[in-house]
């Protein structure tokens, strides 16, 4: 049993934890941290030194918690005031240039070119201002002008200058959706800058960096990505560069999915196996020079830093460069190594550094994985060693070391499995078979890749021949990576963990490692009373009708989830040659929520902004019925919608007005619009389908992309019968619909609109703002507010600030 006077180190980060966790979530300014600091210490001072005395391991602990604190207050709040953070987003009509030093080097894909900018001058032609921190470039081609021709030279420690628009990055634009903008911001970016067009960009000097990134860190990086390109390429090269730097740029969707499905992804994760071959080869090098103990441990703590810098610093190879420095450390001053105290140690230098750490998924990951593989190795080692050491043998030497393997893979997974369904929104059920094969090949394919790189100035033979075994190696782990993911049973997304459940899988765990003989009928009862607890939180029921508008930028989708868990679905957003918003907003959702069937979907016309993600859905969730309208004319996404519903066998309807949807519940859909003598199959917005939603009390009207004609009809036909509680506004605030008359018929309580920020069409029209507000409705706009939440039990309304 561990216990915690030996481990110092540990007690300081979980305070130090404690009060960056405070810091971060009641951010108060680094002014008044700093009063704050001066007035404790000055109480401190002045308490009697006898009190001091007794009370003074808990004033440490208070003043390790305001370390924290004032930490994380510093590291989010000090920005200098010409930070470009504070320059406002560029307006869609005109662009802005940006100078600056390239930082990294770019990352270069299909002629898209992405790279950390270093600002210094921003402006316009007629105006400049000098401007600080670090953005995030996007250059994409202009195909009409860059069709054929090259990416430009850009280089890391060039100074540049570009034209295109500055914008902040997208946060959680839907619940539980990935926030860009905090993950940046965590990372010390500001802003992104996006330029369209080779001929925006203008190199105006090199080599600015300081002399041992720009001549040793960068160059030694491309050279050795191109050496991997080069005797390797294809899916192999890819793989083998994520092994060895971390990158994966080069890598498929696809094939990034796979290892997300199978449970691998962390193998293109560098972290402390890649520190731990550095060290190896180095102490091996250096032996054969009969090199002193002292200076072999100084050299290989330089070449791991080296490393560090090499990987690009990421959260997860920081931590295994200190701890392995620390490590070393110890053996050169000849100290028992407590790894949980090195651990501790570590994320102390780590917060010492950059507090924001905390908050990185990588950083999460890792720590947790090292400490979880590092508590159960302690707790099995003293009873599976001497079962294979009773007898020296050396097949009991393999087996013990496949056993270690198989202990540390599944104490990884325990200590992750919560984090890696909050982060990747899958679980995965074969982690456990595939890391067993997969871990041991990727090391020797790791190995392998570090002496191909090495060897390759001096010995090009030696390199290739090495290039040739590994490259077989890569092709059969990439094989049976794809197997293993595209299992219909690879993974689930049938339950994720919310902070509660979390909390308590965290405490049974604890529970369960520190079971002894003495105690374990105790911990057995105390852990089935917490997974008890852990099934209720987990399956409660909601009597609420939900109803969630997505931010599907310029485009439809809101989904209806009935008290019973019935789910309808209106539209499923726009889909393009640039983006699929149902699988980058919808399904993520869906998946969190653990919803796999959709007992509805509605496609109120089929414009490709409200009906493009029907694609997606109907391929990966269970659509058990689908409703939409016949049009003469070919449609390429509709074809492909009903060859789905012919495959799948999927229930389809027309909807007209007159026509009910019974769902149960007090739940019903009637349809307003069109009606079918006046339907035209031509697939225009006269033809939408307009639909008002009833529960108890409770109403909704979906406008569609309907016009102000089509809203005189409604309210000559229904009149006060469209009275309703929300209103989706039509065609995305047009100025073309919101007519007066109808917004007096319908006098909604709140007005949702439905639009992608900056969009072409200057959606919404200020006028249909000035029309929705006269009459007295609360606007809420998806492009400013990201998705909009209501919840309802039929007789109260209210918004859910997610």
């Amino acid at each position: 049993m561990i216990k915690l006077e030996n481990i110092p180190a540990v007690k300081v980060a979980v305070f130090m934890i404690i009060g960056i966790i405070i810091g971060y979530y009641f951010n108060t300014g680094i002014f008044i941290v700093t009063a704050g600091l001066i007035i404790i210490l000055l109480i401190i001072l002045s308490v009697k030194k006898i009190r001091l005395l007794n009370y003074s391991i808990y004033i440490l602990y208070f003043l390790i918690i305001l370390t924290g604190f004032f930490k994380i207050n510093y590291d989010t709040c000090l920005k200098p005031s010409n930070s470009i953070a504070f320059i406002q987003d560029t307006d869609r009509d005109r662009d802005v240039f940006v100078t600056g030093i390239v930082k990294e080097p770019p990352e270069i894909d299909l002629g898209k070119v992405k790279f950390l900018l270093s600002t210094e001058v921003a402006g316009q032609s007629d105006e400049q201002i000098p401007v600080s921190g670090n953005i995030i470039v996007y250059m994409n081609p202009d195909m009409k002008i860059d069709s054929g021709k090259t990416v430009p030279a850009v280089n890391a420690g060039d100074e540049i200058k570009i034209y295109g628009k500055l914008r902040t990055a997208p946060g959680e634009r839907n619940p539980g959706e990935f926030n860009y903008h905090r993950y940046l911001n965590l990372n010390g970016i500001e802003k992104i800058f996006y330029s369209k067009g080779y001929e925006n960009l203008e190199v105006l000097s090199s080599g600015n960096l300081n002399f041992i990134l720009q001549n040793i860190i960068y160059p030694s990086r491309v050279y050795a990505l191109n050496v991997v390109d080069r005797q390797i390429g294809g899916e192999e090269g890819s793989y083998l560069k994520g092994l060895l730097t971390g990158s994966k740029t080069t890598m498929s969707e696809e094939l990034k999915d796979n290892f997300v499905k199978a449970g691998v992804m962390h193998l293109i994760a560098v972290s402390g196996l890649n520190v731990a071959y550095v060290i190896l080869f180095s102490m091996m090098f250096f032996s054969i020079f009969r090199m002193k103990r002292e200076y072999r441990y100084i050299i290989t703590i330089i070449f791991i830093i080296y490393y560090c810098l090499f990987t690009g610093a990421q959260p997860s190879i920081v931590r295994a460069t200190i701890l392995g420095v620390l490590v070393i450390l110890a053996w050169l001053i000849q100290k028992r190594i407590v790894f949980l105290n090195l651990i501790g140690a570590s994320a102390i230098i780590v917060f010492i550094i950059d507090s924001r750490q905390l908050f990185d998924a990588g950083f999460i990951l890792s720590y947790s994985a090292t400490i979880s593989m590092v508590l159960f190795f302690q707790k099995t080692q003293s009873i599976i060693q001497p079962l294979f050491f009773k007898k020296r043998s050396v097949v009991r030497r393999i087996c013990y070391y496949f056993v270690i393997l198989f202990l540390s893979t599944f104490a990884a997974q325990i200590g992750t499995l919560p984090l890696t369904s909050l982060y990747f929104g899958k679980i995965s059920l074969i982690s456990f078979i595939s890391n067993l094969i997969a871990v041991p090949i990727s090391n020797i394919s790791l190995a392998l890749g570090m002496l191909q790189v090495i060897t390759a100035p001096l010995f090009g033979f030696i390199s290739e021949s090495i290039a040739e075994v590994n490259y077989l190696l890569l092709k059969m782990q990439i094989i049976m990576i794809n197997f293993f993911g595209e299992l219909e049973f690879a993974y689930t997304v049938k339950y994720n963990f919310d902070t509660m459940s979390m909390i308590i899988y965290f405490i049974i765990v604890a529970v369960i490692y520190s079971v002894t003989m003495n105690n374990y009928r105790f911990r057995i009862v105390l852990v089935l009373f917490l997974i008890l607890l852990f099934i209720m939180f987990s399956y409660q029921v909601d009597p609420q009708i939900r109803i969630v508008f997505f931010d599907v930028g310029q485009g439809d989708a809101a989904l209806v989830t009935t008290p019973s868990g019935k789910n309808i679905l209106i539209d499923a957003g726009l889909k393009n040659d640039a983006t699929d918003k149902a699988k980058r907003h919808i399904a993520p959702y869906l998946e969190r929520n653990r919803i796999s069937d959709i007992d509805l979907l509605i496609l109120t016309h089929h414009h490709y902004d409200h009906s493009g993600g029907a694609v997606y859905l109907l391929e990966n969730f269970n659509i058990k019925k689908i409703i939409f309208n016949d049009i003469n004319i070919y449609d390429r996404n509709f074809k492909i919608i009903e060859d789905i519903i012919i495959r799948r066998r999927i229930e389809r309807e027309n909807l007209y007005a007159g026509d009910v949807i019974n769902i149960g519940e007090d739940v019903k859909f009637y349809c307003l619009l069109p009606k079918k003598s006046d339907v035209n199959y031509i697939s225009n917005n006269d033809d939408c389908i307009v639909l008002k939603m009833k529960y108890k009390e409770f109403d909704i009207l979906f406008t569609s992309d309907i016009n102000a004609d089509e809203e005189q009809e409604l309210v000559r036909n229904y009149g006060s019968f469209l009275n309703s509680d929300i209103l989706k506004v039509a065609h995305h605030g047009s100025k073309n619909s919101s007519s007066s008359e109808f917004l007096a018929e319908s006098n909604p309580l709140y007005s949702v609109l439905s639009c992608g920020y900056l969009n072409h069409f200057n959606h919404p029209s200020p006028l249909t703002i000035e029309k929705l507000k006269a009459a007295g409705s609360i606007v809420c706009r998806t492009d400013l507010e990201g998705a909009i939440v209501f919840e309802s039990d039929g007789y109260e309304l209210r918004r859910i600030i997610w």
